[in-house]
């Protein structure tokens, strides 16, 4: 699997999660209302009977709630099955990390940068939670950024093994997690 994909899983994941958590604060205010509806089905049955009409309520408060929660429910079953595809493709043999073959040399570390000048931060910005490592993701002596990998190291040749041993150990780890059931975390 190839970085572009990755970015794709990760964007559709970040999407996702921001509709969640709209869904979720939706959910919330809506259930705050229907803790204040016997108060005021109570007030309105009242009035209704001394008014002389039946009254009817007309809310349809429980209905948009069990909406809101089988739509959380959907949301939160599509972000874990993103995740998951994720989690394979980054812990697939056949990944694919498009850097240019040839570093720069930057204020005394190698920095490889991705091919045709593109960039993954969603790429990154997921895996980081995924790891539970803060942005840049850093493992000494490498530093994975959106636009890049810099590696602490004096020899090019060297800097390549570091970078091979780093993604290596991260499809190992992650190959772990496969195991594990995929937490949803915000």
């Amino acid at each position: 699997m190839d970085f572009s994909d990755l970015e794709s899983l990760a964007l559709r994941i970040e999407d996702g999660e921001e509709k969640l958590r709209q869904v979720e604060a939706e959910l919330a205010w809506a259930k705050d209302e229907l803790k204040q509806k016997p108060k005021r089905d109570e007030r309105e049955t009242k009035f209704a009977k001394l008014a002389g009409y039946q009254w009817k309520d007309e809310s349809d408060l429980i209905k948009r709630v069990k909406a809101l929660e089988e739509k959380r429910k959907t949301l939160t079953d599509e972000i874990m099955v993103s995740y998951q595809k994720l989690i394979e493709g980054f812990s697939s043999k056949d990944l694919i990390v498009p850097l240019e073959p040839k570093p720069n040399r930057e204020s005394g570390v190698f920095f490889f940068s991705y091919r045709n000048g593109l960039t993954y931060p969603r790429t990154v910005t997921v895996l980081s939670k995924i790891l539970g490592l803060s942005l840049p993701i850093v493992l000494e002596p490498v530093t994975i950024l959106g636009h890049g990998v810099k590696v602490a190291e004096e020899d090019q040749y060297l800097a390549k093994e570091k970078v091979v041993e780093t993604f290596e150990g991260i499809q190992k780890t992650l190959a772990l997690k496969l195991k594990q059931p995929v937490r949803r975390r915000l």
